[in-house]
């Protein structure tokens, strides 16, 4: 099977980092496999060697017509009771073995026998051939009836017949044990491809294609009065019959789940009652609405929702991606207007004057739209009518650079009046709801709730205009900082400064209280930026009306 979907829209690119993250984690997956299994060989060397602590072997060994040649490699295992060095070649290993068989000291006898090599590695010399290649396919036979599956493995044995001291041959049973040990067995299963990467793995054909086609499934049954022109994979898909580790192995409902939802999840469902909405179901599960209509094939291009409607709740995080391709007619489709900037070195980067409003054109249109996990993503026009060209914004926008107590200002980044730890924020900058009769509904500060009685410092430097009572404020002062920068200190109990007196950063000025329009002891911090209230955090995008 192959899948080619193709990735060429342009209102909005899907990006496939998430994707990429698990193919990664997949291959990290298969490598811990395989480091942990070389941790287990080496486990079971360390133990045949620990249980033999034959090192005087090693010695008779190296002085041997074949341990010349392996000297250079064998010298490391001279101190053979360390741990660092127990780890040493599979050769020396097989070496002890034998050698617990037969001691040292014992007088040579010379015999025939043939040196063992598994894909190219020597493991020791046995006394005939048969028995090991038939252990070898012994433990082929085990596997296969263990897992129930084909298996496959790259094990090359190779003989050479060589002359020896009989005290170095092994015993068969001995190469047996090694040999289930290093054996790398693998079974042929089918593997689902996803841009060439291992997504899944399942055991038969039947099941990759039905995972596949599980997840194509919701999309098909989108109900639709329009013609759908395509449902397919955004990526290349394809199912090929290859080895891998058995402990990739899944089943058909694990498979689909790791390519619709990345992996294993709970199911959780939503009942839809009266009056709820995508942004309100969406937003009380903390999930995006775009998520929900990945979930929910069914909403891919309606907001519409109604009573009774069952909705899946959770973050997909597709291996793969299905794109629906519809053919449709789209009247009064909006042209969206350009914005054309001058620039104006007398005014500053911070200022802009639309000089002229821009206004969205229109045109009737058949087009083919473009969904990818339920969201549209690209509108291709076929053909279009009754067009009325978008009348371009213009906009002067200035370059001067912005004195540094304005980009303060402007950006969020005055000091707080009040010191750390003696306060919290009660109320943000911008629309509120607050059942404090009179107080305002769309907040022109940052509200900052201290006891009674709280110091309250300067901002910045500046002149006092105003210290005294106003409407809604309660006792409040007014600071000038220069450069159409002032701050309001609202609320307080007691003014420690008067109009005209010019203050340093971090003065003494006034104390918390609740005067004015208030529901508690707080402090009251505004920031305005040539008239226009600005937010002290720098969070809220835009200016207070």
């Amino acid at each position: 099977m192959n899948n080619n979907g193709r990735n060429n829209y342009s209102r909005r690119r899907y990006s496939d980092r998430q994707y990429k993250k698990l193919i990664i984690e997949d291959k990290e997956n298969l490598e811990q496999a395989k480091v942990q299994k070389e941790s287990r060989i080496e486990t079971a060397r360390d133990r045949i060697v620990n249980e033999s602590g034959y090192t005087e072997g090693i010695k008779q060994y190296i002085k041997s017509k074949h341990g010349k040649a392996r000297r250079a490699k064998t010298s490391k295992l001279r101190t053979f009771g360390k741990k660092a060095t127990a780890v040493g070649s599979v050769a020396m290993v097989i070496v002890i073995l034998g050698l617990i068989i037969f001691p040292p000291n014992a007088k040579a006898e010379m015999v025939t026998g043939y040196e063992i090599k598994m894909n190219g590695t020597i493991l020791g010399v046995a006394e005939s051939v048969e028995p090991i290649a038939k252990a070898l396919d012994d433990i082929r036979t085990e596997f296969s009836e263990e897992y129930g599956m084909t298996v496959f493995d790259a094990t090359v044995l190779e003989y050479n017949q060589v002359v020896i001291d009989k005290q170095f041959i092994c015993p068969e049973q001995e190469f047996i044990k090694i040999l289930k040990n290093s054996v790398d067995v693998k079974v042929e299963a089918w593997v689902i491809l996803v841009n060439s990467a291992p997504a899944a793995a399942v055991k038969t054909e039947e099941e990759a294609q039905a995972a596949l086609a599980r997840v194509l499934q919701p999309f098909l049954d989108v109900p639709t009065t329009r013609n759908r022109v395509e449902v397919d994979f955004v990526e290349n898909v394809d199912v090929k019959r290859m080895p891998i580790e058995y402990s990739q192995i899944t089943d058909e409902e694990t498979a689909y789940k790791l390519l619709r939802f990345g992996g294993d999840f709970e199911e959780k469902y939503h009942v839809v009652v009266s009056g709820e909405s995508l942004y309100s179901i969406s937003n009380s599960y903390g999930v995006k609405t775009s998520d929900l209509r990945k979930a929910n094939p069914t909403l891919a291009s309606t907001d519409k929702i109604y009573p009774g409607d069952r909705l899946l709740i959770t973050i997909p995080l597709n291996r793969v991606n299905v794109k629906f391709v519809e053919e449709l007619d789209k009247v009064n489709e909006p042209i969206p207007y350009e914005t054309d900037v001058i620039e104006d070195d007398t005014m500053l980067v911070t200022e802009k004057v639309v000089v002229q409003a821009g206004i969205n054109g229109s045109h009737d249109v058949h087009a083919l739209i473009t969904y990818i996990n339920g969201v549209e993503t690209d509108m291709e026009i076929i053909s279009e009518e009754n067009r009325i060209e978008p009348l371009n914004q213009i906009v002067r926008k200035g370059t001067k650079p912005v004195p540094k107590i304005q980009q303060l200002a402007s950006e969020g980044g005055m000091p707080m009046p009040l010191k750390s730890g003696s306060y919290y924020i009660s109320s943000k900058f911008g629309p509120r709801n607050i059942d404090v009769p009179g107080a305002s509904t769309w907040h022109k500060g940052v509200d900052l709730a201290a006891n009674k009685g709280t110091p309250i410092y300067a901002s910045m430097a500046g002149t006092v205009t105003h210290s005294g009572s106003g409407t809604g404020y309660g006792l409040y002062i007014k600071i000038d900082h220069g450069d159409g920068v002032e701050t309001r200190y609202g609320h307080c109990s007691e003014l420690l400064v008067t109009k005209g007196e010019h203050v340093e950063q971090g003065q003494l000025i006034a104390l918390v209280g609740n005067t004015g329009i208030s529901g508690g002891s707080h402090l009251h911090f505004e920031v305005r930026l040539n008239g226009v209230a600005r937010d002290p955090l720098g969070e809220y995008e835009g200016t207070a009306p």
